[in-house]
């Protein structure tokens, strides 16, 4: 009798907190999937994360993961290779599933090497400009999972459409992650401080309130200054003080557990420029709490799903339309939730089987 059940190897650079939704998804689906025990689960990383200490034992990690730059790492992804070749043979690993397609070029050539089946999960739009390497990846891959229409219509110019199944993104509140806070939370915003998330838009709007509202800001500055955009600091403390916010805007920086806030809060703004899913957005709706966010990217595709939630979006871009949508905030809310974790693992086991 086999009792080989099929071994599956994420991939993810660096699984860490501060990077945003894409980890912390991947960081749920990996623990939901060991707790299955369908597969045999593990890792492939390069830079060791907060969410790396905490995955379950059962999960085997190796750090072999390279950068995707063939001709400026040629020796390190050359030798990058040859560990995780050995990696497959001696655990006997059927199966990689990439979690951003910015790796596909190094896991396509141990493809091309080995025969492994080979997934990616598209989470973000698709670029404006396709890199030759990056093309020939995504063309040896098997099969696409997308986590919204709109991120799968975004990729159909570059992948085959039958190619990709949409499976959305599950929503699940951890009561272990939810601590007591004694502050009060009025306006909360969270994510990366980066130009296209949209804080600016918070500030403006804030200042077009009652000088009684607030804003919490979880998040810090450091992909800014990793992209080379140092700027983006400066201007958002430079509009901080030409607006006089200084004693209305609270910076709590970064959070790993941001529930307990969400739950505090009166509403959560999510005001980005491009929204592949919203994830915020939905976790703050099924705790009850009213999240208002930008009508573009797949924020749109949420509202087609659920018609209440088209109150609580404004004209992307606008800060004032976002600060007449916080005017007309009920006083009760009720939860909504559309996408379970359970929903989610389900789906994922029977895309990866």
């Amino acid at each position: 009798m086999n009792l080989h059940k099929k071994h599956i190897a994420f991939t993810q650079r660096h699984l860490d907190s501060h990077n945003g939704g894409e980890e912390r998804s991947l960081y749920s689906i990996i623990k939901h999937l060991s707790k299955e025990n369908k597969f045999t689960i593990s890792l492939f990383y390069k830079k060791l994360g907060d969410y790396n200490q905490t995955l379950p034992k059962s999960i085997s990690q190796f750090n072999i993961l390279e950068e995707e730059l063939l001709i400026t790492n040629f020796l390190a992804f050359f030798w990058s290779i040859l560990k995780t070749i050995w990696a497959i043979k001696k655990h006997k690993i059927d199966h990689i599933h990439v979690n951003h397609y910015k790796d596909v070029t190094w896991v396509a050539c141990l493809k091309k090497i080995t025969g492994i089946e080979l997934t990616l999960h598209l989470r973000l739009n698709a670029p404006e400009y396709l890199s030759r390497q990056y093309a020939w990846g995504l063309n040896q891959v098997d099969k696409f999972v997308a986590n919204s229409e709109f991120v799968k219509k975004d990729w159909v110019k570059t992948i085959d459409e039958n190619k990709i199944t949409v499976i959305y993104n599950g929503i699940e509140i951890i009561n272990e992650e939810i601590e007591s806070i004694n502050e009060p939370v009025d306006l909360l915003f969270i994510g990366r401080l980066v130009y296209e998330k949209g804080l600016h838009l918070a500030i403006e709007a804030l200042s077009e309130l009652p000088t009684s509202r607030t804003l919490t800001v979880i998040g810090d500055f450091r992909h800014s200054s990793e992209r080379g955009e140092n700027e983006y600091e400066l201007e958002i403390y430079n509009l901080i003080t030409k607006l006089k916010l200084e004693n209305r805007i609270i910076f709590k920086g970064h959070q790993k557990y941001p529930i307990s806030f969400i739950k505090n809060a009166t509403a959560v703004l999510v005001p980005s420029y491009h929204d592949s899913f919203g994830r915020t957005y939905m976790e703050s709706w099924s705790l009850g709490v009213p999240a208002i966010a930008s009508n573009c990217g797949g924020l749109i595709e949420l509202c087609e799903l659920k018609p209440e939630l088209k109150n609580y979006v404004f004209k992307e871009g606008d800060f004032s339309d976002l600060a007449n949508v916080i005017h007309l905030i009920p006083q009760k809310n009720g939860k909504i939730t559309l996408f379970s974790m359970k929903e989610l693992i389900e789906k994922l086991s029977e895309f990866l089987d």
